[in-house]
């Protein structure tokens, strides 16, 4: 069984099908907002990475059998606290490819106008 925690603000239901596909069971947790202003040893961004952490590890635990991958998606620092713990537990990561499509507009005014889209095209396990 393929257990992949999605520690994002991405929720599974808006995946793609293609996203979703070869995973027995997706988990959402959603990443915590992370005020810009926090230093790395304020105790606010440290509970913050405390109970994240403490959401991943129980829902590692619950589980009995197969594979649990983590895909984390998020504020940098975090992202980065989080991956340390998972790498010490033995979590592998899976880390969405996609190819990016932007397109550029020149507005009357002279501004311009950026989109990008993102189409999904596999899993990286690291």
């Amino acid at each position: 069984m393929k257990v992949l925690i999605n520690c994002s603000n991405h929720p599974s239901s808006i995946w793609s099908n293609e996203q979703r596909q070869g995973w027995d069971e997706i988990i959402d947790v959603p990443f915590p907002n992370v005020p810009p202003e926090l230093d790395t040893n304020d105790k606010p961004y440290q509970e913050t990475i405390q109970t994240l952490w403490r959401n991943i590890v129980d829902i590692v635990k619950s589980k009995d059998e197969g594979t649990i991958y983590l895909h984390l998606a998020g504020e940098y620092s975090v992202c980065y606290e989080i991956f340390l713990k998972a790498k010490e537990w033995l979590i592998p990561l899976a880390v969405p490819t996609t190819r990016r499509e932007t397109a550029e507009v020149k507005n009357a005014d002279g501004s311009v106008t950026k989109s990008s889209r993102f189409e999904f095209v596999r899993w990286r396990i690291l």
